[in-house]
């Protein structure tokens, strides 16, 4: 048996104790911490000491700024970042983009101006010359347009026509040499058109044309003269508007009626595929009396020869629906074409025995030309050539005819 000595057992424990000092000593608050983590589940799952107050154990120093030093915060990807749509919403604004394509068709540059230049040949019925045809050979109107189209839709117009010509009546001389009592020489204006034209996208190929049109009672001219009244230039201007109606085959009679104001609203379709262009239109011209002379009532001379009163309509209409194909050679350097148009309406002076109201048929056989300047094709030359051919005559007359050769120039831009 060995037996410790006191000295030997104190030396041995003091050596023990000298050991453990350091761990001891050296702890630090972290381990503290993990062992009261440690502790404080243990505790939760025994039973909660009833007297703890709530409030107390809420922690009385404020959430840290995240935003703020020292702390974390929102990290801004800055100028390296991923910019606009991401993911399925970058891929989202891809499809919308591809089916605004698929929809939109390939429009005209937006603007336009142009010179539309007819010359008629032949003779119409005049109600203020009623024995017979009056000559017009050769009338000129020139019609001038200018518009712009805007956001792809909505495009505003304008046209103004004037035309000179040459007219000669059934009423000879009353001598060799002696001055012809219905023979005018005039120039004259027509009525101002002002046109709001939407044209509404209904796929690649197809648009819906639709408008609204006001014609400015500016048109020159007035058939109601007698001796009383004699007013030889207002009757001249007013045979040289109708001339140039008639060689258009009465497509436009609003912007060629004297002292009338003029309501024309219209709606088509147009349709451009490749080469293939197709246009329907129909509009309905309201012309409102303004102004002018009323007919003064007939003598008795005239009265015994058997003259009708000449009489105004307060309103006159005309009814026109066109159509048109085109095709389109060499991207239109070279592009033939036919129009043909249905023209009825009501003529705004008349007699009982002279009313040159009913329909017109025509039909204008073109070739056009379209020439770009630039590269992107938005700026360039257009250019066609027509022939009006009426097929009808009951706005000219049984005894008259007029035709029309069209030369058209503009640019686009």
């Amino acid at each position: 048996m060995i037996r410790w000595h006191r000295t030997t057992l104190s030396s041995s424990l003091a050596l023990v104790l000298l050991c453990l000092a350091p761990s001891v000593l050296g702890a630090s608050p972290k381990d503290k911490d993990k062992g009261k983590e440690k502790a404080e589940p243990e505790a939760a799952s025994g039973d909660a000491s009833p007297a703890e107050n709530p409030e107390e154990a809420k922690p009385t120093t404020p959430p840290p700024d995240l935003g703020g030093w020292g702390v974390g915060g929102k990290d801004d990807n800055g100028k390296f970042g991923p910019a606009g749509k991401t993911g399925k919403l970058k891929q989202i604004e891809h499809e919308e983009a591809e089916k605004r394509k698929e929809v939109a068709p390939n429009l005209p540059p937006p603007g336009y101006a142009y010179l539309d230049t007819v010359i008629g040949f032949g003779s119409i019925r005049v109600v203020a010359q009623p024995t017979g045809a009056t000559g017009i050979t050769p009338t000129a109107s020139f019609l001038i347009g200018a518009g712009y189209r805007f956001d792809d839709t909505w495009l505003v117009g304008l046209r103004f026509p004037i035309s000179t010509g040459s007219s000669n009546g059934p009423v000879e001389p009353v001598r060799d040499g002696g001055r012809d009592p219905d023979s005018y020489k005039q120039i004259a204006v027509g009525g101002v058109e002002l046109e709001l034209k939407p044209a509404f996208i209904l796929s690649s190929t197809l648009r819906l044309p639709a408008g609204l049109a006001f014609v400015l009672p500016s048109g020159m001219g007035d058939q109601n003269l007698t001796a009383e009244r004699d007013n030889r230039n207002q009757l001249g201007q007013a045979i040289v508007n109708l001339a140039a109606d008639g060689s258009r085959g009465f497509e436009d009679r609003a912007i060629f009626a004297h002292k009338r104001f003029g309501l024309v609203p219209s709606i088509g379709i147009a349709f451009k595929d490749g080469a293939i262009e197709i246009n329907a239109a129909t509009k309905l011209e309201i012309m409102i009396r303004t102004g002018g002379q009323d007919p003064l009532p007939l003598d008795e001379e005239a009265v015994r020869l058997a003259f009708t009163q000449q009489e105004i309509r307060k309103a006159a209409v005309n009814w026109v629906t066109s159509a048109s194909f085109h095709y389109w050679i060499a991207d239109g350097l070279f592009t033939p074409g036919l129009r043909v148009w249905l023209a009825a309406g009501t003529a705004g002076d008349y007699k009982d025995d002279q009313d040159y109201s009913g329909a017109e048929f025509a039909l204008e056989p073109q070739v056009k030309m379209h020439v770009p300047f630039t590269e992107d094709k938005q700026v360039g030359f257009d250019a066609g050539l027509g022939y009006v051919i009426p097929l009808g005559n009951a706005l000219r007359g049984a005894d008259s005819y007029i035709s029309g050769l069209r030369i058209h120039t503009g640019l686009f831009f």
